[in-house]
């Protein structure tokens, strides 16, 4: 137990999450969600949201079983930006209908989906 409330305070950490926009194994959409810092840290979900509140679930879970076998668990990547980058200019129709990018969840913690 002692390595379940350890593990749950990990959890809270602002890891890194990438989100990928997949498809199942009937050729429907579905959000996988990986923890950046733990990679074999996967969640799912029909949406976005779903996802990454799933991956947020297991996150837990795969830090205390890195306790359990006195594993080391890797600490959140820190993002800096101190740099300016100039973006191209963009049509209206070159704009996606939904979201390519967006930024959810605690500070610090990046989310993005990749449609590819």
């Amino acid at each position: 137990m002692p390595n379940r409330t350890q593990a749950e305070e990990l959890a809270k950490l602002p890891y890194l999450v990438r989100v990928n926009l997949d498809r199942d194994t009937d050729g429907e959409p579905i959000y996988a969600a990986y923890i950046v810092e733990m990679d074999t840290c996967v969640g799912q979900g029909d949406t976005f949201e779903e996802a990454v509140a799933d991956v947020r679930l297991a996150l837990a879970d795969f830090i205390e079983s890195l306790l359990d076998h006195n594993q080391v668990v890797p600490g959140p990547r820190l993002i800096f930006h101190d740099a300016t980058v100039e973006m191209p200019s963009l049509r209206l129709a070159d704009i996606p209908e939904k979201p390519v990018a967006k930024t959810m969840g605690p500070v610090g913690v990046f989310q993005w989906v990749s449609s590819r």
